[in-house]
């Protein structure tokens, strides 16, 4: 959730996983992927910066930031498909031992 204010002064506090848009017209209006829209003091930058710095603090409450910041990636494991109805999955181990040059 961020906090923003309304127009009147009045604190209010939004998901920030159901904004859609935010746009200044020339008020800022955060518009929500319910279709309700509310007017906003904040301007459009300062509503993303405080989106980006909550989904910061999520991110590293649950100890995922550094995996985002530290140059980690997942490793891949190539599939293969062999047919229709066939199950896709990774290559079977070589259990003839070397390669397929040495058993040749």
């Amino acid at each position: 959730m961020i906090r923003l204010s309304r127009l009147n002064h009045q604190e209010i506090a939004i998901n920030s996983d159901l904004i859609e848009y935010v746009e200044a017209k020339p008020d800022t209006t955060v518009r929500l992927v319910t279709g309700d829209s509310i007017l906003v003091l904040e301007s459009v930058d300062e509503v993303i910066r405080r989106i980006i710095g909550f989904r910061r603090m999520l991110l590293s409450a649950t100890g995922l930031a550094a995996a985002f910041t530290s140059g980690w990636r997942p490793s891949m494991t190539l599939l293969r498909n062999e047919g229709e109805g066939t199950a896709i999955g990774p290559e079977p181990a070589d259990e003839g031992g070397g390669t397929e040059e040495s058993r040749r």
